[in-house]
């Protein structure tokens, strides 16, 4: 199913006001453009990734495959963000589950843990609770900016 056809009745409701509409980054919901800074919209982060403007960022998502989205704590967000911006762009749990681990480049799995195939890798063991959709049986690690694209941010953790 592509974003056109799962927020079909959203995106009339909206272009039927003459609105443009932007995607909310934590969410992944259309809403009026002029309701958002362009930081907190999908289609912002979209185009400056890809070059584009935003009407081609819109094109773009509209025939995106739709993917339901990951919830995320305020606080795994932030440390997702942090990360990113710090050059970081994978993580994941070690068959022991005792930490999250974040990669620099892409880690290689071995028999109980992944391995750094090159530059710095983070561990943080007193974020061991964080993160609970990560698990050792992924077949990859995660990527971070993938993460970031697909998921809510989920102020009450209770709601996870």
């Amino acid at each position: 199913m592509k974003n056109f056809e799962k927020f079909e009745k959203e995106i009339i409701e909206l272009t039927n006001t003459k609105v443009i509409f932007g995607v909310l980054e934590t969410g992944g919901i259309p809403c009026k453009c002029n309701n958002m800074e362009c930081c907190n919209c999908l289609l912002g982060e979209l185009a400056n990734r890809l070059n584009l403007s935003c009407n081609n960022a819109r094109i773009l998502w509209l025939y995106q495959e739709y993917k339901e989205h990951i919830k995320l704590s305020r606080l795994e967000f932030e440390l997702l963000k942090h990360f990113k911006n710090q050059g970081v762009y994978y993580f994941a749990k070690d068959k022991d589950d005792t930490c999250v681990a974040f990669y620099m480049n892409k880690p290689n799995r071995s028999s109980e843990m992944w391995i750094p195939s090159t530059g710095n890798w983070y561990t943080m063991f007193a974020f061991k609770n964080c993160f609970q959709f990560v698990k050792w049986e992924d077949k990859e690690p995660y990527k971070i900016q993938d993460i970031l694209d697909n998921c809510e941010v989920v102020e009450d953790e209770n709601n996870k």
